[in-house]
């Protein structure tokens, strides 16, 4: 499950995709986010239930700050959670 989960994945993230989901069509055209009903939901499920969620909760804080106008929207933005989720993948 976590090979083809990951295989999928990939392919949703690669440079050649069409298009953005509609949180990325949000983000990109300036519109406030549905990342606290998605990540931010999953994030606060997780944690009260005890499940560490660390991915979750910092996408949902780094989008609520582009949202904000703290952030301008860019892909290096997310890079230390890609990293932090590739160390944790390998520690598996």
């Amino acid at each position: 499950v976590d090979k083809a989960l990951f295989a999928y994945l990939a392919r949703q993230t690669e440079s050649g995709r069409r298009g953005h989901g509609s949180l990325g069509r949000d983000v990109l055209n300036g519109r406030r986010s549905e990342i606290e009903f998605i990540n931010g939901m999953i994030a606060a499920k997780g944690e009260e239930l005890g499940v560490p969620v660390p991915i979750h909760r910092g996408l949902t804080e780094i989008v609520k700050r582009i949202d904000a106008g703290v952030l301008k929207p860019h892909p290096d933005n997310i890079a230390a959670l890609v990293a932090a989720a590739q160390d944790q993948r390998r520690k598996k």
